[in-house]
């Protein structure tokens, strides 16, 4: 439970398995047991490497805004894998720093496992929207974090280059 391969990482992270094994060893002795790209990497493990490699903005210019908002999972989303519609109230904020269509993002769960995904721009007939959408073969992982009727926040860090979106979980 809560664990991911190194080669899944490595892409998520755009660097390569070799790049994060040769990392482990030189960190030291808990890390010598990843040895190739399809060994284990712990919940733990993959939050340290996540923190070596992640692309952090060059400087605190590129750092936008940050949008957080409630949802609430629901069948249409853990069953039939629908899109995340991001409230109306954050649509002009979005209008002026996300372009139009698919804009890609980094999603990560609170509970470490990073999936891929997109936010997605259309104008329909009444108004509009802006969803993040989170392909099928990914609600695998996602199904197994949370159940029908949980609350969660969403966080959207929005950047001059790239979008990172966190699913936590609501602390009540």
């Amino acid at each position: 439970m809560g664990t991911i391969r190194v080669y899944i990482l490595a892409r998520d992270l755009g660097v390569t398995s070799s790049d994060i094994i040769k990392k482990c060893h030189v960190e030291g002795k808990k890390l010598l047991a990843v040895k190739n790209h399809m060994s284990p990497l712990s919940a733990h493990v993959a939050d340290t490497i996540r923190a070596w490699f992640e692309k952090i903005p060059n400087d605190v210019d590129d750092y936008i805004c940050t949008i957080k908002f409630p949802f609430q999972v629901n069948t249409s989303f853990l069953k039939y894998s629908h899109s995340i519609t991001i409230p109306t109230k954050y649509n002009s904020t979005l209008k002026k720093h996300v372009s139009s269509g698919h804009h890609e993002i980094t999603p990560l769960i609170s509970k470490c496992i990073a999936i891929s995904g997109y936010v997605y721009h259309y104008d329909s007939r009444y108004r509009p929207y802006y969803q993040i959408k989170i392909p099928q073969k990914e609600y695998r992982a996602i199904s197994k974090l949370y159940h029908l009727g949980q609350s969660i926040d969403v966080v959207l860090k929005i950047y001059k280059s790239s979008i990172k979106v966190y699913l936590k979980e609501t602390k009540e």
